[in-house]
């Protein structure tokens, strides 16, 4: 059964078991993942570099935590995350788009 909606329009996560990498306990407050309301917050270009840099993160310091294996799937789990993103864009307008900042950084 699915429950009804947040402010943010993502299902309430209740009923799914906190896990480390998938769903933090530590990053949800009143049904609301952490991660969710930092998308909202974001334009899509700003989201796609905070997943970027999150995989980049995970995979710089998996080797000098005491949990190389999970860093590693946090790793994944943001880069799905963005491939998803991605995708549901398509190549030419993230080309587009990454070109529009580019010459926005351009004429700064």
């Amino acid at each position: 059964m699915m429950s009804q909606p947040n402010v943010f329009g993502y299902p309430e996560m209740k009923h799914l078991k906190p896990d480390s990498v998938n769903r933090p306990a530590h990053y949800n407050r009143n049904g609301i993942e952490a991660i969710d309301a930092i998308e909202a917050s974001m334009t899509e270009m700003e989201f796609f570099g905070y997943l970027k840099g999150n995989v980049e993160k995970y995979l710089w310091r998996y080797g000098y935590k005491n949990k190389p294996i999970e860093d590693l799937e946090k790793a994944r789990w943001y880069l799905s995350r963005l491939i998803d993103r991605a995708t549901s864009m398509g190549d030419k307008e993230i080309v587009n788009q990454f070109k529009k900042l580019e010459d926005r950084l351009a004429d700064e």
